[in-house]
């Protein structure tokens, strides 16, 4: 009587390496590119948080300046702008709060920015109801009590809300947002090498299993 050889079949092994090769490099793939995507769109908001509060900040000066110089020549082209100005800055204002939800440094810089234009542009309505009032009496000493006001509101909350713009830096300031932007770079490098190695292994391990199986087919069947 024969003793039969055990030999063991290579096409399990196979499949068994190319499935868990696989479940693991698409974990691995998909765990980089979601935290790609999600610094990706963390910058690109806070960029877009700046961008409207430089915006608004722009509105709030050419109002108190078209306020400024109106009062002092009369000059209809200044009331226009003030017109102007002082239309669109409410808008900006709302579309920056529509930007959130905000978190933590960025919650308070935006919440304060907010805060300080809103005292501002009270400050400029006040002025411009004096001066309106003054034309109306011929008399200007409300008007210029209301200047000083609303120059020494524009003055003591203008650094606080420069200060706000820089707190509102993507990611903390220039420098780390270089920073981050590397690493983000790099981990692009990563998903792009990983890839670039999964797919020639992948397909040699299936081309080995597909080769066993053929030669598997093609054997005689023994007793």
């Amino acid at each position: 009587m024969k003793k039969s050889k055990l030999s063991i079949s290579p096409l399990p092994i196979l499949a068994a390496i190319l499935i868990i090769g696989s479940i693991a490099a698409g974990a691995f793939l998909q765990s980089l590119t979601l935290r790609h995507s999600k610094k990706l769109a963390e910058t690109v908001h806070s960029q877009l948080v700046l961008i409207q509060a430089i915006k608004v900040a722009g509105l709030l000066n050419d109002t108190a300046g078209a306020m400024m110089y109106f009062g002092m020549t009369r000059n209809p082209k200044f009331a226009e702008k003030f017109n102007k100005a002082n239309t669109e800055l409410p808008k900006a204002l709302d579309d920056l709060g529509n930007l959130g939800p905000f978190e933590g440094q960025q919650a308070e810089a935006v919440s304060q920015f907010k805060q300080l234009v809103s005292e501002s542009m009270g400050a400029i309505a006040k002025s411009r109801e004096a001066l309106s009032a003054g034309e109306a009496s011929g008399a200007d000493m409300g008007q210029r009590r209301q200047n000083f006001m609303m120059f020494k509101t524009l003055r003591e909350n203008g650094e606080k809300i420069h200060d706000c713009l820089v707190r509102l830096e993507p990611m903390g300031g220039t420098a780390n947002c270089l920073k981050e932007q590397e690493e983000m770079n790099k981990e692009a490098d990563q998903l792009k090498l990983a890839t670039a190695l999964w797919l020639p292994i992948s397909v040699i391990l299936t081309v080995i299993m597909l080769v066993a199986l053929a030669r598997k087919l093609r054997a005689p069947l023994t007793t």
